[in-house]
């Protein structure tokens, strides 16, 4: 499937599982879990704890975004609001010393069944998660718990001192260590147009907008040493990383999804064969899972600072 082809299928879906992913965090917190792009990227699955609210949901989904093709959405049932999961996630990073193990991160299933754990002590957070009270929810539940291991004490990364990008600012050029050859940080995202790397002549795309993560959806990330990958399924929308908020995406075809020296560096979806549009900037991952990358979301930057995309 070509570009054009893979834009033409993706678009609405996006369009209309964006949306949806707003009203559900803004105005309809009571009922929703989460959305991604279905299976065989046909349509779109909207988790809500109350299926019954599907009418309504879909209305301020269509008053927002008049365009939106309600006729992909699929509404399925979720044990767990979006917003008790979060508090529950919460309230587990507050034990803080008190865990015998260290959250490095944390976030939790679209569909509200599980919550996802990188920890610095897998077998520990297995056993705690297993007997403990505070594994589970206010409701008295106890969710699937994912456990995977992370970067053990003393293995991460050593950080360099960043020289300044220069004129004329574009996104995914390199910010060089100095005294080093080699890049160590990619620039970021307040920028006119995108570098692609992976064209020896410095070709440009420029941006066209800017795009909410939905799960199961693909975006590429353009750091300075892995220059242009492609085929990151995103399956993580508010992922915990290390106290910052992030999405989570894996390289589907098992290719490495980041190096060091990309952080900083665009993620963007190609919609259009000329131009892009920008999901976020590239945060990094942990030692021992290459395929994964975690980025910042573009929105989450931008209400932070008060800014916009140049040109808007």
């Amino acid at each position: 499937m070509t570009g054009r082809q893979k834009a033409a299928v993706l678009n609405p879906l996006r369009l209309v599982g964006s949306t949806a992913q707003q009203v559900g965090r803004e105005q309809r917190q009571d009922v929703f879990t989460g959305v991604r792009i279905g299976p065989g990227h046909r349509t779109v699955e909207l988790f809500l704890t109350d299926p019954g609210e599907k009418d309504a949901f879909l209305a301020q989904v269509k008053r927002r975004a008049p365009k939106a093709d309600l006729g992909l959405v699929e509404v399925r049932a979720a044990p767990s609001s979006r917003t008790e999961l979060l508090r529950h996630i919460n309230r587990l990073k507050g034990l803080g010393s008190r865990l015998p193990f260290e959250i490095q991160g944390i976030g939790h299933s679209v569909d509200g069944t599980s919550i996802k754990v990188m920890a610095g002590d897998a077998a520990k957070a297995d056993t705690y998660f297993a007997t403990a009270p505070a594994a589970r929810l206010a409701n008295g539940d106890t969710p699937r718990y994912d456990v995977l291991q992370g970067q053990r004490r003393g293995s991460d990364p050593l950080l360099y001192t960043r020289q300044d990008d220069s004129s004329p600012f574009y996104a995914g050029a390199a910010l060089d260590n100095a005294g080093n050859p080699q890049s160590h940080c990619t620039s970021g995202i307040p920028a006119v147009s995108t570098w692609d790397g992976l064209d020896a002549t410095g070709c440009t795309r420029y941006l066209n907008g800017v795009c909410s993560n939905l799960v199961n959806d693909e975006v590429c990330q353009l750091g300075c040493n892995s220059k242009v990958v492609c085929g990151i399924r995103v399956t993580n929308v508010e992922f915990d990383h290390g106290g910052v908020i992030t999405t989570v995406g894996v390289q589907k075809d098992g290719a490495t999804a980041a190096r060091g020296g990309d952080s900083g560096g665009p993620v963007i979806t190609i919609n259009h064969p000329d131009s892009r549009e920008l999901n976020g900037i590239v945060r990094g991952g942990w030692t021992g899972y290459p395929t994964w990358v975690v980025w910042v979301d573009v929105w989450d930057i931008f209400n932070a600072f008060a800014i916009k995309l140049n040109p808007s």
